[in-house]
């Protein structure tokens, strides 16, 4: 089939660069709604968000029906811990554990300048696969798939070996005084060992030390600076390695959008603090309350999604037609296997589960039998579907996809359906849900703004998309 590289002229661009916007403000928001939860939240991110550019630029051979669903898994698992970090731009840390004979969480001041720098680091390590697949998928350069994998393999291994060495360097050299805290937290639970040990001995999980004062905030930042730094060995893995400049632009691009997206969301909820790093009053009382956090969540996403999509008009308008036939480096599967992958992992697994499991949640506010009855239920009755549709199209119409229609088209249709599936769960599943509940402050107006706003731009996207 010939393809034919799509020219989008500056209006196209920026009407779909606002919807990406308001897409990236919406997921991000409801990822950290209940049900959804971190790893599974950034899952409906990574899938949502890459129908969506698929929508528009699908017309590469680079990811298909094979590669996609790893596009999501790997960005849902790299998801990082903030819970501690994002309010240090105040020059302000809680101990978030109770020092021994104390009544109150301990607080103390640190240094504003470490937290943007801990932020930084956040964001930049956040979804280093997504950034990676991108650059990937508009590059000029073929890969083996032996190639792409060593890449994943490349991050975990530089995460780890920092994670055991130099980030600890790097935390108690910059972030002085929230490592003193660790320290003494370690003393108070009269435990003979350094920060550095104590990680070193329990490397593999974080639990032990959210008991401790100082504890969880020391292992976020420790992993903040681990998966920044293995974000850059990803990098040189692409430009040194493999020798693929523009991807390797492309990953750093997008990880450097995530990292001041997710800073500069933060500004409001730190604003109004005495030894903020950027003092705001006026800006954070208008956003004043409980709400602060959403506002995060949603203007993270919002920002991700602007920059992200600007960076792909960029770069394909650069590409060129040839690029369009570079097959996606994924080993063609026949067969039985090919029945089985692609409904377990090719659909099932990206599209069906991460909407089922938020279902169940929310139904069940307790996460007891009724969610998992209803996760066991509807995924088994979600999994013969897609097994019935894969196996009629493989069978019958020959082995090029799952599904008979083309990769782009094929995301246009999957987003909408999926993102109308998502917002539903939000809006009006669970006792949480602000429709039912009337909950209406000014975090559910932008919300229920964001969705009308998107659905009428994604309407012009998808006609100039098909007709181009």
């Amino acid at each position: 089939m010939k393809l034919t590289k799509q020219d989008y002229g500056i209006g196209f661009r920026i009407v779909s660069v606002l919807c990406a916007a308001l897409l990236g403000g919406m997921l991000w928001r409801i990822r950290g709604a209940r049900g959804f939860g971190s790893m599974w939240g950034m899952f409906v991110v990574a899938a949502g968000f890459s129908l969506y550019a698929f929508s528009i630029f699908g017309e590469r051979k680079k990811i298909q029906y094979a590669l996609f669903p790893w596009l999501v898994i790997l960005t849902g698992i790299t998801a990082g811990g903030w819970g501690t970090l994002n309010s240090q731009m105040s020059g302000q840390l809680g101990a978030s554990a109770l020092f021994a004979g104390e009544e109150a969480i301990r607080i103390i001041d640190v240094n504003p300048w470490s937290g943007l720098f801990l932020m930084l680091c956040l964001g930049f390590g956040w979804m280093p696969f997504f950034a990676y697949f991108f650059g990937y998928y508009f590059s000029s350069r073929k890969y083996k798939f032996k190639e792409l994998a060593i890449g994943v393999v490349v991050f975990y291994v530089a995460y780890n070996l920092f994670k055991a060495t130099l980030s600890h360097l790097i935390v108690q050299q910059l972030c002085t005084d929230a490592t003193r805290l660790f320290k003494e937290g370690l003393a108070d639970r009269s435990l003979d060992t350094t920060p550095w040990g104590f990680v070193l001995k329990n490397l593999v999980s974080d639990s032990a030390a959210k008991k401790i004062p100082g504890g969880r905030n020391y292992y976020a930042s420790v992993a903040a600076v681990s998966a920044a730094l293995a974000t850059g060995a990803l990098c040189l893995y692409q430009r040194l390695k493999l020798k693929d400049k523009i991807a390797s632009y492309i990953t750093c691009a997008i990880s450097g959008v995530v990292a001041l997206a997710i800073t500069i969301a933060d500004i409001p909820m730190i604003a109004g603090a005495e030894r903020a790093l950027i003092k705001a009053p006026a800006l954070h009382n208008f956003f004043k309350g409980s709400h602060l956090w959403s506002l995060w969540e949603y203007g993270t996403g919002f920002f991700i999604g602007l920059g992200v999509m600007t960076i792909f008009h960029m770069v394909h308008k650069k590409g060129k037609r040839k690029e369009l036939y570079i097959k996606e480096a994924f080993p063609s599967i026949r067969g039985v296997p090919a029945i089985i992958y692609y409904s377990l992992v090719g659909l099932f697994a990206p599209l069906c589960l991460t909407i089922i499991r938020p279902l169940g949640l929310r139904l069940d506010r307790d996460e007891g039998v009724l969610a998992y009855a209803v996760i066991a239920g509807l995924g088994s009755v979600a999994f013969l579907v897609c097994l019935l549709i894969v196996w009629r199209n493989l069978c019958k119409e020959g082995p090029a996809g799952p599904i008979k229609t083309a990769f782009k088209k094929f995301s246009a249709n999957a987003f909408i359906i999926y993102f109308l599936i998502v917002c539903f769960l939000y809006f009006f599943v669970g006792e949480s849900a602000p429709i039912l509940t009337s909950n209406y402050n000014y975090i559910i107006v932008m919300m229920i703004v964001s969705f009308f706003a998107l659905m009428v731009l994604n309407l012009v996207v998808r006609k100039r998309s098909e007709t181009a």
